[in-house]
Protein backbone atom coordinates (compact mmCIF):
# COMPACT_ATOMS: atom_id res chain seq x y z
CA UNK A 1 0.00 0.00 0.00
CA UNK A 2 0.74 3.75 -0.72
CA UNK A 3 1.19 5.91 2.00
CA UNK A 4 0.97 9.93 1.90
CA UNK A 5 4.55 11.41 0.96
CA UNK A 6 5.77 8.28 -0.81
CA UNK A 7 6.01 5.75 2.31
CA UNK A 8 5.15 2.46 1.89
CA UNK A 9 2.87 0.50 4.56
CA UNK A 10 3.95 -3.35 5.04
CA UNK A 11 1.65 -6.44 6.16
CA UNK A 12 3.07 -7.78 8.88
CA UNK A 13 1.68 -10.89 9.30
CA UNK A 14 2.70 -11.21 5.34
CA UNK A 15 6.26 -9.88 6.18
CA UNK A 16 6.74 -12.98 8.26
CA UNK A 17 4.69 -15.71 6.72
CA UNK A 18 4.35 -14.97 2.82
CA UNK A 19 3.45 -18.25 1.98
CA UNK A 20 1.34 -19.45 4.56
CA UNK A 21 -2.16 -20.89 3.27
CA UNK A 22 -5.92 -20.38 4.76
CA UNK A 23 -4.88 -17.82 7.08
CA UNK A 24 -7.97 -15.99 7.89
CA UNK A 25 -9.56 -14.06 9.92
CA UNK A 26 -13.28 -13.63 9.60
CA UNK A 27 -15.67 -16.19 9.03
CA UNK A 28 -19.58 -16.26 8.39
CA UNK A 29 -21.69 -17.16 11.46
CA UNK A 30 -24.73 -18.23 8.89
CA UNK A 31 -22.85 -21.00 7.30
CA UNK A 32 -21.30 -21.85 10.09
CA UNK A 33 -17.62 -21.45 7.93
CA UNK A 34 -15.17 -21.30 11.02
CA UNK A 35 -15.85 -24.81 11.36
CA UNK A 36 -14.37 -25.70 8.27
CA UNK A 37 -12.08 -22.54 8.19
CA UNK A 38 -13.37 -21.08 4.91
CA UNK A 39 -13.34 -17.25 5.32
CA UNK A 40 -10.79 -14.65 4.21
CA UNK A 41 -8.57 -12.19 5.73
CA UNK A 42 -9.58 -8.95 6.13
CA UNK A 43 -7.93 -7.53 9.88
CA UNK A 44 -3.94 -6.69 8.87
CA UNK A 45 -2.09 -4.74 10.81
CA UNK A 46 0.18 -2.29 8.75
CA UNK A 47 3.34 -0.73 9.75
CA UNK A 48 5.70 1.37 8.29
CA UNK A 49 8.56 0.44 6.07
CA UNK A 50 11.09 1.60 8.73
CA UNK A 51 9.46 -0.61 11.07
CA UNK A 52 9.82 -4.19 8.80
CA UNK A 53 13.45 -4.80 10.74
CA UNK A 54 11.78 -4.42 14.18
CA UNK A 55 8.92 -7.03 13.69
CA UNK A 56 9.39 -10.37 15.86
CA UNK A 57 6.28 -11.82 15.69
CA UNK A 58 2.79 -11.70 13.80
CA UNK A 59 0.28 -14.30 14.75
CA UNK A 60 -3.64 -14.94 14.12
CA UNK A 61 -5.44 -15.38 16.81
CA UNK A 62 -8.17 -17.77 15.73
CA UNK A 63 -8.82 -19.89 18.77
CA UNK A 64 -10.33 -16.68 20.10
CA UNK A 65 -13.87 -17.12 19.95
CA UNK A 66 -16.80 -14.72 20.15
CA UNK A 67 -16.92 -12.78 16.94
CA UNK A 68 -17.50 -13.65 13.42
CA UNK A 69 -13.67 -12.06 13.31
CA UNK A 70 -10.84 -13.33 15.08
CA UNK A 71 -8.24 -10.60 16.94
CA UNK A 72 -4.49 -10.29 15.09
CA UNK A 73 -1.07 -9.40 17.28
CA UNK A 74 2.04 -8.39 16.65
CA UNK A 75 5.35 -8.31 18.55
CA UNK A 76 8.28 -5.80 18.26
CA UNK A 77 11.91 -5.84 19.16
CA UNK A 78 13.46 -2.72 20.38
CA UNK A 79 15.55 -1.27 17.82
CA UNK A 80 18.47 1.49 18.47
CA UNK A 81 17.21 4.70 16.05
CA UNK A 82 20.26 7.26 17.95
CA UNK A 83 22.15 6.66 13.98
CA UNK A 84 19.78 7.05 12.53
CA UNK A 85 17.92 10.75 11.88
CA UNK A 86 14.24 10.55 11.68
CA UNK A 87 12.09 12.19 9.52
CA UNK A 88 8.58 13.95 10.65
CA UNK A 89 6.70 14.12 7.84
CA UNK A 90 3.16 16.00 7.91
CA UNK A 91 0.24 14.03 8.73
CA UNK A 92 -2.13 12.95 5.93
CA UNK A 93 -4.70 15.27 5.33
CA UNK A 94 -7.88 12.93 6.09
CA UNK A 95 -6.42 12.97 9.35
CA UNK A 96 -8.91 12.95 12.03
CA UNK A 97 -7.58 15.61 14.03
CA UNK A 98 -8.35 18.03 10.73
CA UNK A 99 -11.90 17.81 11.10
CA UNK A 100 -13.94 20.37 12.34
CA UNK A 101 -15.85 18.51 14.84
CA UNK A 102 -12.46 17.01 16.72
CA UNK A 103 -10.60 20.13 16.06
CA UNK A 104 -11.39 22.20 18.64
CA UNK A 105 -9.95 22.67 21.91
CA UNK A 106 -12.72 22.03 23.83
CA UNK A 107 -14.59 19.30 24.41
CA UNK A 108 -17.72 18.93 22.94
CA UNK A 109 -21.25 18.68 24.83
CA UNK A 110 -22.86 15.58 25.24
CA UNK A 111 -26.13 17.54 23.98
CA UNK A 112 -24.68 17.41 20.96
CA UNK A 113 -25.20 13.73 20.49
CA UNK A 114 -29.13 13.42 21.98
CA UNK A 115 -31.13 13.39 18.82
CA UNK A 116 -33.93 16.18 19.36
CA UNK A 117 -36.96 15.01 21.45
CA UNK A 118 -35.33 12.53 23.56
CA UNK A 119 -34.50 13.25 27.46
CA UNK A 120 -31.08 14.45 27.83
CA UNK A 121 -28.39 12.44 30.07
CA UNK A 122 -29.05 13.14 33.64
CA UNK A 123 -32.65 13.76 33.72
CA UNK A 124 -34.98 12.20 36.46
CA UNK A 125 -36.29 8.48 35.75
CA UNK A 126 -40.50 8.75 35.88
CA UNK A 127 -42.02 7.03 39.01
CA UNK A 128 -43.03 3.31 38.69
CA UNK A 129 -46.40 2.67 38.76
CA UNK A 130 -48.96 2.39 42.12
CA UNK A 131 -51.21 -0.69 43.09
CA UNK A 132 -54.10 1.59 41.87
CA UNK A 133 -52.70 2.09 38.28
CA UNK A 134 -51.68 -1.16 38.09
CA UNK A 135 -55.23 -2.12 39.30
CA UNK A 136 -56.86 -0.61 36.11
CA UNK A 137 -53.88 -1.73 33.64
CA UNK A 138 -54.31 -4.98 34.50
CA UNK A 139 -55.51 -7.39 32.05
CA UNK A 140 -58.87 -9.63 32.58
CA UNK A 141 -58.35 -13.23 33.45
CA UNK A 142 -59.14 -15.77 30.78
CA UNK A 143 -61.90 -17.22 33.15
CA UNK A 144 -64.02 -14.29 32.89
CA UNK A 145 -64.47 -14.73 29.12
CA UNK A 146 -66.46 -17.99 29.74
CA UNK A 147 -70.04 -18.67 31.70
CA UNK A 148 -68.84 -19.84 35.56
CA UNK A 149 -69.48 -23.34 36.57
CA UNK A 150 -72.03 -22.13 38.95
CA UNK A 151 -74.63 -20.65 36.46
CA UNK A 152 -74.31 -23.90 34.24
CA UNK A 153 -75.00 -25.94 37.39
CA UNK A 154 -77.84 -23.91 37.80
CA UNK A 155 -79.49 -24.10 33.73
CA UNK A 156 -79.14 -27.45 34.28
CA UNK A 157 -81.01 -28.06 37.44
CA UNK A 158 -83.74 -25.60 36.05
CA UNK A 159 -83.84 -27.89 32.72
CA UNK A 160 -84.38 -30.57 35.13
CA UNK A 161 -86.78 -28.72 37.09
CA UNK A 162 -89.40 -28.18 34.06
CA UNK A 163 -89.00 -31.90 32.69
CA UNK A 164 -87.06 -30.99 29.44
CA UNK A 165 -84.08 -33.16 28.96
CA UNK A 166 -80.85 -31.50 27.03
CA UNK A 167 -80.12 -31.76 23.50
CA UNK A 168 -76.50 -33.96 24.54
CA UNK A 169 -78.69 -36.20 26.78
CA UNK A 170 -81.55 -36.58 23.69
CA UNK A 171 -78.50 -37.34 21.34
CA UNK A 172 -77.25 -40.19 23.52
CA UNK A 173 -80.16 -41.45 25.17
CA UNK A 174 -80.83 -42.69 28.83
CA UNK A 175 -78.64 -45.78 28.54
CA UNK A 176 -75.71 -44.53 26.49
CA UNK A 177 -77.53 -44.80 22.57
CA UNK A 178 -75.40 -43.13 20.10
CA UNK A 179 -72.81 -42.68 22.09
CA UNK A 180 -70.54 -44.46 19.66
CA UNK A 181 -72.27 -42.26 16.63
CA UNK A 182 -70.89 -39.31 18.48
CA UNK A 183 -67.18 -40.89 18.91
CA UNK A 184 -67.03 -41.56 15.40
CA UNK A 185 -68.19 -38.16 14.44
CA UNK A 186 -65.48 -36.56 16.40
CA UNK A 187 -62.72 -38.77 14.87
CA UNK A 188 -64.38 -37.61 11.64
CA UNK A 189 -64.07 -33.89 12.69
CA UNK A 190 -60.41 -34.72 14.07
CA UNK A 191 -59.31 -36.50 10.58
CA UNK A 192 -60.47 -33.62 8.57
CA UNK A 193 -58.92 -30.91 10.41
CA UNK A 194 -55.67 -32.78 10.15
CA UNK A 195 -55.79 -33.18 6.45
CA UNK A 196 -56.49 -29.22 6.24
CA UNK A 197 -54.01 -28.21 9.10
CA UNK A 198 -51.02 -30.43 7.95
CA UNK A 199 -47.89 -28.11 9.38
CA UNK A 200 -44.87 -27.04 8.32
CA UNK A 201 -43.26 -29.26 5.73
CA UNK A 202 -40.76 -31.66 6.92
CA UNK A 203 -37.42 -31.22 5.66
CA UNK A 204 -36.08 -33.63 3.65
CA UNK A 205 -32.64 -35.32 3.69
CA UNK A 206 -29.91 -34.45 1.63
CA UNK A 207 -28.54 -37.05 -0.74
CA UNK A 208 -24.84 -37.36 -0.09
CA UNK A 209 -24.89 -37.14 4.01
CA UNK A 210 -28.28 -38.36 4.36
CA UNK A 211 -29.35 -35.59 6.90
CA UNK A 212 -32.26 -33.71 7.36
CA UNK A 213 -31.53 -30.36 5.62
CA UNK A 214 -32.13 -27.05 6.86
CA UNK A 215 -34.44 -24.21 5.63
CA UNK A 216 -33.16 -20.76 4.41
CA UNK A 217 -34.62 -17.96 2.87
CA UNK A 218 -33.74 -15.31 0.25
CA UNK A 219 -32.90 -12.04 1.55
CA UNK A 220 -30.87 -10.70 -2.02
CA UNK A 221 -33.12 -8.12 -4.09
CA UNK A 222 -34.70 -10.06 -6.94
CA UNK A 223 -37.97 -12.03 -8.15
CA UNK A 224 -36.84 -14.90 -5.77
CA UNK A 225 -36.67 -12.52 -2.42
CA UNK A 226 -38.40 -13.96 0.54
CA UNK A 227 -38.72 -17.57 -1.14
CA UNK A 228 -37.40 -20.16 1.33
CA UNK A 229 -35.62 -23.27 0.02
CA UNK A 230 -33.49 -26.03 2.04
CA UNK A 231 -29.67 -26.93 1.75
CA UNK A 232 -27.66 -29.26 3.71
CA UNK A 233 -26.99 -28.42 6.97
CA UNK A 234 -23.18 -28.92 7.12
CA UNK A 235 -21.04 -25.99 7.66
CA UNK A 236 -19.67 -24.21 4.56
CA UNK A 237 -16.57 -25.13 3.24
CA UNK A 238 -13.88 -26.07 0.07
CA UNK A 239 -15.34 -28.91 -1.94
CA UNK A 240 -12.59 -31.11 -1.08
CA UNK A 241 -13.81 -31.23 2.39
CA UNK A 242 -15.49 -33.96 3.56
CA UNK A 243 -16.92 -31.99 6.59
CA UNK A 244 -18.32 -28.94 3.87
CA UNK A 245 -22.04 -28.63 3.24
CA UNK A 246 -22.79 -30.54 -0.67
CA UNK A 247 -24.63 -28.73 -3.38
CA UNK A 248 -28.11 -29.99 -2.61
CA UNK A 249 -30.51 -27.66 -3.20
CA UNK A 250 -34.10 -27.86 -3.04
CA UNK A 251 -37.17 -24.66 -3.23
CA UNK A 252 -39.70 -25.07 -0.59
Amino acid sequence: MLRVGGGHLEDAFRVLHPTELHAFTCWSQKTSARETNYGVRIDHILVDEHLVEALADSAILSEITGSDHCPVRVELREVSWSDRPMECRPSPPGCAKYLPELGRKRQLSLARFVVPGQKEIGQKRPKPPTDETNKTLRQAKLVQLFPSCESDARSRRSIENIGVKPRRLEAQGENGVGSGNKNNAETENANAWKKLLTGPRQPPVCKKHGEKTVLREVKKEGANKGRRFFVCNRPEGLPNNPKSRCNYFEWY
